[in-house]
């Protein structure tokens, strides 16, 4: 008899937890955003809309007005070669996707010597189709970028953040841009 005691109440213990998972299948809960998650795509939201400077070429970007379904902040430098291994894969996305009212991408370039001379060379190597700020206000930082490269990638209200090089031409990707720019229609 006190060989089935352990017996016994393994099984009690199993179907109780078959039945639990039962239930749990059953009640179809939703799940929600955690509140780690939640607390940091504001904070990426939030450093987004306080973009706001004169690109390489002089123009104005600012991130503050503009709302596309798709953004890619891309924080390189010229001698990062995994940086200029993406660029490719950046530029013919911006050709597929030429409106920035649905994918704008945004360069911040984080060299420190030979700044413009550099930036130029990149641009005309690889035919960059997309603006770059300096990292003269420190975005680096206030993104906590800590090496290159790194893309912070908003997807409607999801931001993903991708460290290392990425082709941005990925079937998977594609879709999930795809799938931003039809949830804001």
């Amino acid at each position: 008899m006190s060989r089935l005691i352990p017996t016994c109440f393994t099984i009690m213990v199993f179907s109780a937890f078959l039945v639990g998972q039962i239930i749990w299948d059953k009640l179809d809960i939703e799940a929600t955003p955690s509140q780690e998650q939640s607390q940091k795509r504001n904070f990426y939201l939030k450093n987004l809309k306080s973009i706001k400077g004169r690109s390489v070429d002089g123009d104005l970007i600012d991130l503050s007005k503009t709302k596309p379904p798709v953004v890619i902040l891309n924080f390189w430098a010229s001698w990062c070669l995994p940086c200029l291994d993406e660029f490719p894969s950046l530029v013919a996305l911006k050709k597929k996707y030429k409106k920035d009212d649905e994918v704008t991408i945004v360069g911040i370039n984080t060299d420190t010597e030979n700044i413009k001379k550099n930036i130029k060379k990149i641009y005309k190597k690889y035919k960059l189709n997309f603006p770059s700020l300096l990292d003269e206000d420190k975005w680096s930082e206030k993104f906590r970028v800590h090496a290159l490269p790194v893309s912070i990638i908003y997807l409607g209200n999801e931001v993903v953040v991708s460290e290392g090089s990425q082709n941005f031409m990925d079937k998977k990707f594609l879709k999930k841009v795809e799938k931003a720019i039809q949830e804001s229609r």
